[in-house]
């Protein structure tokens, strides 16, 4: 069945690529990020702050026309830390279940974020107002172990957030995100890294790139036994700020050709 529908999605963006103009130059991708994590505070490390985090970021072209796709992502937020093996973990056996709702099921407790992404299907460097659509995806965040995150990707049901007006033609699939450990501004900090596979990128020849991504982690606690106590520790919590009342949340933008983009953002501590 899952064979029938890639031969099915194959066949209608070859329908797609074969109405769409090619372009023949490129313009420079314009990126932004934003974030922040409620409640406000810093924490400390003997008692971090559980944190509910959002990372907004938008990828657009500075002369109007389909931006490059972008190949691998990290988002960073100052100060932060995450205990994700301490919190039940999904399958990896199940994160690329056909069926979103038997997912959902079967990982109800590994659950710790949600989101939506935007993409427009065309061809770089090609006017938006000849691709082919833009369109939405669900994003569902399983936990899973070893340092590692589930981004599930469903076409979305809507409501569809503008540009959008319908949902990407993906059949469901999980790209698998890890956490790093790194420093913003010289302060400890938590990320979450990830590569956007080429079948995503570049679907039947066309381009797809992300236009407009809302992520948000969870805020959730759960108690546990380090070095032989019971500690109450968050999934994602926050340490540290940049001073009393700024932290930085930043998006690392990384094309297919290596060369990267950071774009940092001062939010409210």
């Amino acid at each position: 069945m899952r064979s029938k529908r890639r031969l099915a999605l194959g066949a209608a963006l070859a329908l797609v690529a074969s109405l769409v103009v090619a372009a023949v130059a490129y313009a420079a991708n314009v990126y932004r990020a934003d974030g922040f994590g409620k409640p406000y505070g810093s924490g400390s490390p003997k008692k971090p702050l559980p944190k509910n985090l959002v990372i907004e970021y938008w990828v657009d072209s500075d002369d109007n026309t389909v931006p490059v796709p972008v190949k691998s992502y990290e988002f960073r937020i100052q100060g932060g830390t995450q205990f994700a093996k301490y919190f039940p973990t999904c399958p990896d056996n199940q994160v690329n279940n056909p069926d979103p709702n038997v997912l959902a099921q079967k990982c109800k407790k590994a659950r710790v974020g949600k989101g939506t992404v935007i993409a427009t299907i065309g061809k770089a460097g090609q006017p938006l107002a000849q691709a082919a659509g833009t369109c939405q995806i669900d994003l569902v965040m399983y936990n899973m172990s070893r340092g590692r995150v589930a981004l599930r990707l469903d076409p979305a049901q809507g409501p569809f957030q503008a540009p959008a007006t319908i949902p990407c033609p993906i059949s469901g699939q999980s790209i698998i995100a890890k956490w790093t450990k790194p420093r913003v501004r010289r302060k400890p900090s938590s990320g979450l890294k990830f590569t956007v596979p080429q079948e995503l990128l570049h679907p039947g020849g066309l381009d797809v790139p992300v236009r407009y991504v809302k992520s948000e982690i969870f805020r959730q606690t759960r108690v546990v036994r380090i070095r032989g106590k019971r500690v109450r520790v968050p999934y994602i919590g926050s340490i540290a700020c940049d001073s009393k009342k700024y932290r930085y949340a930043q998006v690392v933008f990384t094309g297919e050709d290596g060369k990267s983009v950071t774009v940092s953002r001062r939010v409210r501590c």
